[in-house]
């Protein structure tokens, strides 16, 4: 099945804006994850997903099931996000469709790490709003309204700016892509980490290529080359 655009948050509140501003979604259980499919009313088809955490590692997971089952043209994160600059206002909206680890949150990141692994990947733009700066004032205050600014311009964007003949043709995912993911996020995250999803997930550590006798087995920074 392939769709048209993924709608991805890290944060079930934020996707419950998004709900709010479709409206219209079919849900649909697969496996651990639960996904929300609907039509634009230009033709497009849609799905939205929700990490299992507001984490890089969560986010690359999401997204690799996600490609696997839909193949979508487009991907797209919303969500907040913390401003650097107070010359950005709270709940004001920034779109990325390039971005360094950290810049628009770490969730974008862990999306762009899967994503390197395709030989095909699809278009991918951040939409957040911002809710804080990160400093010593930061709070929850503005996280209901960015969220919902967030999505408000994501609804927009999707279903007056987009049509199918904006999209890409479906990418083709490579068809043993595992190890090069693997060996992305070994260079990235600390690896009891990774134990740790795995088990949350019911995932072999072993079938993963994490055991002791793995290339990723190795201690950080002593793999074998």
């Amino acid at each position: 099945m392939s769709v048209d655009c993924a709608l991805i948050t890290a944060l079930p509140a934020e996707m419950g804006k998004l709900l709010f501003h479709f409206r219209h979604w079919n849900e649909v259980a697969s496996g651990k994850n639960i996904y929300f499919e609907t039509f634009s009313p230009s033709g497009l088809t849609l799905v939205g997903a929700v990490c299992t955490g507001m984490r890089q590692l969560h986010a690359a997971v999401i997204t690799t099931d996600l490609v696997a089952k839909y193949q979508p043209k487009t991907i797209v994160l919303v969500g907040i996000a913390a401003g650097l600059e107070r010359k950005i206002g709270l709940g004001d909206v920034v779109i990325s469709s390039s971005l360094v680890d950290y810049e628009l949150g770490m969730e974008a990141a862990g999306i762009a790490a899967m994503l390197r692994q395709l030989e095909q990947p699809p278009g991918f733009i951040v939409i957040k709003s911002i809710c804080d700066y990160a400093d010593s004032q930061k709070n929850d205050d503005w996280q209901a309204y960015a969220a919902d600014a967030a999505a408000s311009f994501a609804f927009s964007f999707v279903m007056d700016a987009l049509t199918p003949q904006d999209m890409v043709l479906p990418h083709r995912a490579k068809t043993n892509n595992s190890e090069g993911l693997r060996v992305t996020l070994a260079g990235i995250y600390d690896l009891s980490e990774l134990k740790v999803l795995c088990y949350d997930l019911d995932i072999d550590w072993d079938e993963m290529g994490y055991g002791k006798d793995s290339f990723l087995g190795q201690p950080f920074g002593q793999q074998k080359s």
